[in-house]
């Protein structure tokens, strides 16, 4: 797949399986696209997107990483 930002936005529409990470840690994977920055989406993007993040919650978990110390 070349890397477009329409391409990264195709992979995530398609619903992949993407194995959970554990607890602690954060997995640097060089197969699986990032989950686009939410904040840049357009108002389309972020419609078509909500719904299979609705469904899917466990693609953020791969982009997010926090700390339970700090908050």
């Amino acid at each position: 797949m070349v890397i477009t930002r329409a391409n990264i936005i195709k992979f995530w529409l398609a619903e992949p399986q993407v194995a959970p990470v554990p607890e602690g840690y954060f997995e640097i994977d060089f197969v699986t696209p990032p989950f686009p920055d939410l904040g840049a989406l357009t108002p389309r993007e972020r419609r078509k997107l909500g719904r299979v993040i609705a469904k899917h919650p466990e693609y953020l978990e791969h982009e997010i990483w926090c700390d339970r110390r700090i908050q």
